[in-house]
Protein backbone atom coordinates (compact mmCIF):
# COMPACT_ATOMS: atom_id res chain seq x y z
CA UNK A 1 0.00 0.00 0.00
CA UNK A 2 2.82 2.37 0.93
CA UNK A 3 4.57 1.52 -2.34
CA UNK A 4 1.46 2.41 -4.36
CA UNK A 5 1.04 5.65 -2.42
CA UNK A 6 4.69 6.58 -3.06
CA UNK A 7 4.29 5.91 -6.79
CA UNK A 8 1.20 8.12 -6.89
CA UNK A 9 2.99 10.94 -5.08
CA UNK A 10 6.00 10.76 -7.44
CA UNK A 11 3.70 10.72 -10.49
CA UNK A 12 1.81 13.76 -9.18
CA UNK A 13 5.00 15.73 -8.54
CA UNK A 14 6.46 14.88 -11.97
CA UNK A 15 3.19 15.80 -13.65
CA UNK A 16 3.02 19.10 -11.76
CA UNK A 17 6.59 19.98 -12.75
CA UNK A 18 6.67 18.86 -16.37
CA UNK A 19 3.12 19.00 -17.71
CA UNK A 20 3.31 22.78 -18.33
CA UNK A 21 6.47 22.22 -20.39
CA UNK A 22 4.90 19.42 -22.40
CA UNK A 23 1.81 21.48 -23.13
CA UNK A 24 3.79 24.32 -24.69
CA UNK A 25 3.97 24.33 -28.49
CA UNK A 26 7.30 23.11 -29.78
CA UNK A 27 9.14 25.85 -31.62
CA UNK A 28 11.47 24.77 -34.42
CA UNK A 29 14.38 27.01 -35.24
CA UNK A 30 17.00 26.57 -37.97
CA UNK A 31 20.70 25.77 -37.52
CA UNK A 32 22.71 28.37 -35.55
CA UNK A 33 24.75 29.45 -38.57
CA UNK A 34 24.23 30.69 -42.09
CA UNK A 35 25.44 32.94 -44.90
CA UNK A 36 25.01 36.68 -44.93
CA UNK A 37 24.30 38.37 -48.26
CA UNK A 38 24.84 42.12 -48.40
CA UNK A 39 22.76 43.23 -51.39
CA UNK A 40 25.67 43.38 -53.81
CA UNK A 41 26.00 41.67 -57.19
CA UNK A 42 28.89 39.47 -56.07
CA UNK A 43 27.17 37.97 -53.04
CA UNK A 44 25.59 34.67 -54.07
CA UNK A 45 25.56 30.92 -53.84
CA UNK A 46 25.83 29.18 -57.19
CA UNK A 47 24.02 25.84 -56.93
CA UNK A 48 25.21 24.72 -60.34
CA UNK A 49 24.02 23.91 -63.84
CA UNK A 50 22.79 20.34 -63.48
CA UNK A 51 19.79 19.49 -65.66
CA UNK A 52 17.74 18.73 -62.55
CA UNK A 53 17.65 22.48 -61.86
CA UNK A 54 16.65 23.58 -65.38
CA UNK A 55 13.22 24.93 -66.37
CA UNK A 56 11.38 23.39 -63.40
CA UNK A 57 7.73 23.12 -64.39
CA UNK A 58 6.47 21.51 -61.19
CA UNK A 59 8.36 22.20 -58.01
CA UNK A 60 8.82 23.44 -54.47
CA UNK A 61 11.39 25.83 -53.00
CA UNK A 62 11.86 26.24 -49.24
CA UNK A 63 14.19 28.58 -47.38
CA UNK A 64 15.05 29.72 -43.85
CA UNK A 65 15.78 33.45 -44.12
CA UNK A 66 16.25 36.52 -41.97
CA UNK A 67 15.80 39.72 -43.96
CA UNK A 68 17.99 42.67 -43.04
CA UNK A 69 16.61 45.13 -45.60
CA UNK A 70 13.25 45.02 -47.33
CA UNK A 71 13.24 45.34 -51.08
CA UNK A 72 10.96 44.65 -54.01
CA UNK A 73 12.16 41.72 -56.13
CA UNK A 74 15.10 40.75 -53.93
CA UNK A 75 15.91 37.11 -54.68
CA UNK A 76 15.93 34.27 -52.16
CA UNK A 77 16.39 31.58 -54.83
CA UNK A 78 16.24 32.04 -58.57
CA UNK A 79 17.49 31.97 -62.14
CA UNK A 80 17.45 34.61 -64.83
CA UNK A 81 18.84 34.65 -68.36
CA UNK A 82 19.79 37.66 -70.41
CA UNK A 83 17.01 36.71 -72.82
CA UNK A 84 14.43 37.08 -70.05
CA UNK A 85 13.63 33.51 -68.97
CA UNK A 86 13.46 33.31 -65.21
CA UNK A 87 12.40 31.53 -62.06
CA UNK A 88 12.25 33.78 -58.99
CA UNK A 89 11.29 33.12 -55.38
CA UNK A 90 11.64 36.59 -53.94
CA UNK A 91 10.54 39.49 -51.78
CA UNK A 92 7.61 41.36 -53.27
CA UNK A 93 6.88 44.93 -52.32
CA UNK A 94 9.16 44.69 -49.31
CA UNK A 95 7.13 42.68 -46.79
CA UNK A 96 5.41 40.24 -49.12
CA UNK A 97 6.75 37.25 -51.07
CA UNK A 98 6.15 35.85 -54.54
CA UNK A 99 7.02 33.09 -56.99
CA UNK A 100 7.36 34.07 -60.65
CA UNK A 101 8.17 31.94 -63.70
CA UNK A 102 8.49 33.26 -67.24
CA UNK A 103 6.02 31.94 -69.85
CA UNK A 104 5.57 32.97 -73.49
CA UNK A 105 2.16 34.67 -73.22
CA UNK A 106 1.72 35.49 -69.53
CA UNK A 107 3.89 34.54 -66.56
CA UNK A 108 3.09 32.21 -63.70
CA UNK A 109 2.81 34.52 -60.70
CA UNK A 110 1.68 34.10 -57.11
CA UNK A 111 2.19 36.93 -54.61
CA UNK A 112 1.07 37.45 -51.03
CA UNK A 113 -0.81 40.55 -49.92
CA UNK A 114 -0.84 39.89 -46.17
CA UNK A 115 2.64 41.32 -45.36
CA UNK A 116 3.86 38.10 -43.73
CA UNK A 117 7.54 39.04 -43.37
CA UNK A 118 9.43 41.77 -41.52
CA UNK A 119 13.09 42.67 -41.11
CA UNK A 120 15.24 41.32 -38.30
CA UNK A 121 13.19 38.15 -37.75
CA UNK A 122 13.63 34.60 -39.06
CA UNK A 123 11.05 33.02 -41.31
CA UNK A 124 10.63 29.68 -42.99
CA UNK A 125 9.20 30.38 -46.45
CA UNK A 126 8.02 28.02 -49.18
CA UNK A 127 6.58 28.25 -52.68
CA UNK A 128 4.94 25.53 -54.79
CA UNK A 129 3.83 25.62 -58.41
CA UNK A 130 2.77 23.53 -61.40
CA UNK A 131 2.94 25.01 -64.89
CA UNK A 132 0.34 22.46 -66.01
CA UNK A 133 -2.04 23.29 -63.17
CA UNK A 134 -4.69 25.99 -62.90
CA UNK A 135 -4.72 29.52 -61.53
CA UNK A 136 -5.09 29.28 -57.77
CA UNK A 137 -2.97 26.13 -57.49
CA UNK A 138 0.18 28.15 -56.78
CA UNK A 139 0.80 28.34 -53.05
CA UNK A 140 3.01 30.28 -50.66
CA UNK A 141 3.70 29.21 -47.06
CA UNK A 142 5.38 30.77 -44.05
CA UNK A 143 6.31 29.98 -40.46
CA UNK A 144 7.28 32.53 -37.80
CA UNK A 145 9.13 30.90 -34.86
CA UNK A 146 8.35 33.88 -32.61
CA UNK A 147 4.66 32.92 -32.56
CA UNK A 148 2.83 29.82 -31.38
CA UNK A 149 1.23 29.36 -34.81
CA UNK A 150 2.66 26.61 -37.00
CA UNK A 151 3.41 26.47 -40.70
CA UNK A 152 0.51 27.93 -42.66
CA UNK A 153 -0.42 29.01 -46.15
CA UNK A 154 -0.36 32.73 -46.82
CA UNK A 155 -3.70 34.19 -45.70
CA UNK A 156 -4.27 36.38 -48.77
CA UNK A 157 -2.88 36.78 -52.28
CA UNK A 158 -2.70 39.73 -54.62
CA UNK A 159 -2.41 37.29 -57.55
CA UNK A 160 -2.47 33.52 -58.19
CA UNK A 161 -2.06 33.10 -61.93
CA UNK A 162 -0.72 29.99 -63.67
CA UNK A 163 -0.02 32.01 -66.83
CA UNK A 164 -0.04 30.67 -70.36
CA UNK A 165 2.27 29.76 -73.22
CA UNK A 166 5.50 27.79 -73.25
CA UNK A 167 7.73 28.03 -70.19
CA UNK A 168 10.90 29.94 -70.96
CA UNK A 169 14.03 27.79 -70.86
CA UNK A 170 16.52 28.84 -68.19
CA UNK A 171 18.89 25.94 -68.92
CA UNK A 172 21.69 28.30 -69.91
CA UNK A 173 21.76 29.87 -66.45
CA UNK A 174 22.89 28.86 -63.00
CA UNK A 175 20.53 28.50 -60.07
CA UNK A 176 21.46 31.08 -57.44
CA UNK A 177 20.71 31.88 -53.81
CA UNK A 178 20.71 35.50 -52.63
CA UNK A 179 21.35 36.76 -56.17
CA UNK A 180 20.51 35.63 -59.70
CA UNK A 181 24.01 36.39 -60.93
CA UNK A 182 22.58 38.20 -63.96
CA UNK A 183 24.52 41.43 -64.38
CA UNK A 184 21.55 43.37 -65.74
CA UNK A 185 19.19 42.24 -63.00
CA UNK A 186 20.98 40.68 -60.02
CA UNK A 187 18.12 41.45 -57.60
CA UNK A 188 20.50 40.87 -54.70
CA UNK A 189 19.01 40.16 -51.28
CA UNK A 190 20.21 41.84 -48.07
CA UNK A 191 19.56 38.87 -45.84
CA UNK A 192 20.88 35.89 -43.90
CA UNK A 193 20.01 32.42 -45.19
CA UNK A 194 20.70 29.22 -43.30
CA UNK A 195 18.99 26.48 -45.30
CA UNK A 196 17.52 25.91 -48.78
CA UNK A 197 15.63 23.00 -50.36
CA UNK A 198 14.59 22.60 -54.02
CA UNK A 199 12.26 19.83 -55.21
CA UNK A 200 12.18 19.74 -58.99
CA UNK A 201 9.18 17.52 -59.80
CA UNK A 202 6.51 17.93 -57.13
CA UNK A 203 4.45 20.72 -55.60
CA UNK A 204 4.52 19.55 -51.99
CA UNK A 205 1.54 19.77 -49.64
CA UNK A 206 1.61 21.75 -46.40
CA UNK A 207 2.05 18.50 -44.45
CA UNK A 208 4.99 17.44 -46.62
CA UNK A 209 6.64 20.85 -46.36
CA UNK A 210 6.25 20.72 -42.59
CA UNK A 211 7.93 17.30 -42.53
CA UNK A 212 10.93 18.77 -44.36
CA UNK A 213 10.98 21.83 -42.08
CA UNK A 214 11.16 19.55 -39.04
CA UNK A 215 14.13 17.73 -40.53
CA UNK A 216 12.26 14.71 -41.90
CA UNK A 217 12.62 12.98 -45.25
CA UNK A 218 10.06 12.45 -47.99
CA UNK A 219 9.52 9.53 -50.33
CA UNK A 220 7.68 11.80 -52.77
CA UNK A 221 9.47 13.89 -55.37
CA UNK A 222 13.13 14.47 -56.16
CA UNK A 223 15.20 16.59 -53.82
CA UNK A 224 17.39 18.39 -56.35
CA UNK A 225 19.24 20.52 -53.79
CA UNK A 226 19.57 20.88 -50.02
CA UNK A 227 22.06 23.39 -48.69
CA UNK A 228 22.81 24.11 -45.03
CA UNK A 229 24.99 27.18 -45.33
CA UNK A 230 27.99 27.58 -43.06
CA UNK A 231 27.63 24.09 -41.60
CA UNK A 232 30.97 22.96 -43.05
CA UNK A 233 32.75 26.21 -42.16
CA UNK A 234 33.39 27.13 -45.80
CA UNK A 235 32.55 30.45 -47.46
CA UNK A 236 33.40 29.12 -50.93
CA UNK A 237 31.77 25.67 -51.01
CA UNK A 238 28.39 25.42 -49.28
CA UNK A 239 27.96 21.81 -50.32
CA UNK A 240 24.84 19.81 -51.16
CA UNK A 241 23.13 17.39 -48.78
CA UNK A 242 20.77 16.07 -51.46
CA UNK A 243 21.34 12.73 -53.21
CA UNK A 244 22.26 14.59 -56.41
CA UNK A 245 25.34 16.25 -54.87
CA UNK A 246 25.27 19.41 -56.98
CA UNK A 247 28.57 21.19 -57.61
CA UNK A 248 28.23 24.39 -55.56
CA UNK A 249 30.25 27.54 -55.03
CA UNK A 250 29.79 30.67 -52.96
CA UNK A 251 31.21 34.17 -53.48
CA UNK A 252 31.09 37.32 -51.38
CA UNK A 253 29.30 35.67 -48.44
CA UNK A 254 30.28 35.59 -44.80
CA UNK A 255 29.33 32.99 -42.23
CA UNK A 256 27.18 34.33 -39.43
CA UNK A 257 28.37 32.11 -36.56
CA UNK A 258 25.88 33.39 -33.99
CA UNK A 259 22.85 33.25 -36.23
CA UNK A 260 21.09 31.28 -33.50
CA UNK A 261 21.00 34.45 -31.40
CA UNK A 262 19.20 36.24 -34.22
CA UNK A 263 16.75 33.37 -34.60
CA UNK A 264 15.86 33.67 -30.94
CA UNK A 265 17.37 30.36 -29.89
Amino acid sequence: MKKILLICIVAFVLGYLFLPLLSRPFVYTPPPFGYEFTNTTGDRVNIGSDGSLDTISNGTIMVWVLINTEGDGHIFVGKRSGAGAFLRFQQSGGSDISIKIERATSDLNAASSSNPITTGKPFFLAATWDINGASGDQQLFFYDPSTVAGLAEISSYSVQNVGSGAQGSDAANLMGVGNTGEGNDPSACACEISEVWIYNDVDLTLEQIQTVMWGGELSAGTLAYHGRFGANGSTTDPGDLSPLQQATTATGVTIVPNLGDDWGQ
